[in-house]
């Protein structure tokens, strides 16, 4: 569970404090995005990337987290329906891998729905929220760009 934005954006960083906001710290990121970066952007940069970070050893990660992280690139284009299969999709994986990976992918993911919804409806709206992708969360160069 994700607090809301202006509960999280006072909460007090510790156990305590994010619990009396509604939330829960665990394995998990915290990361102040700003206003100038489209949040769900950077999740599908980092969807796509945890997707091709799995070793391919069960269905759950070889098949489930490319067709989370496709899903959710094209909710972000406008579609309800791809937004109704991320969330099928990101279920459909969690309590299913080898390890703990899709668990993991499938919560950031579906976090985003619960943390960014007027996000979610710009972009169902009119397929975009109208700001850029920044690339703020940090994830390894791809082997391309080395």
């Amino acid at each position: 569970m994700n607090p809301p934005g202006d509960a999280a954006a006072v909460a007090t960083v510790s156990r305590q404090g994010i619990s009396e906001a509604g939330g829960r710290l665990g394995a998990g990121i915290i990361a102040p995005l700003g206003g100038e970066t489209c949040p769900l952007g950077e999740r599908v940069r980092v969807a796509g990337y945890l997707a091709d970070q799995s070793s391919g050893q069960c269905g759950p990660c070889r098949l489930g987290l490319p067709d989370v992280a496709r899903s959710m690139a094209e909710f972000m284009g406008g579609s309800a329906a791809a937004l109704d299969e991320l969330r099928a999709r990101a279920a459909s994986v969690r309590g299913r891998g080898a390890c703990f990976h899709p668990d993991g992918t499938a919560r950031f993911v579906l976090s985003a729905l619960e943390a960014f919804p007027d996000d979610i409806e710009e972009h169902l709206l009119h397929g975009t929220c109208g700001r850029p992708v920044h690339g703020v969360l940090p994830l390894p160069p791809q082997e391309s760009e080395q």
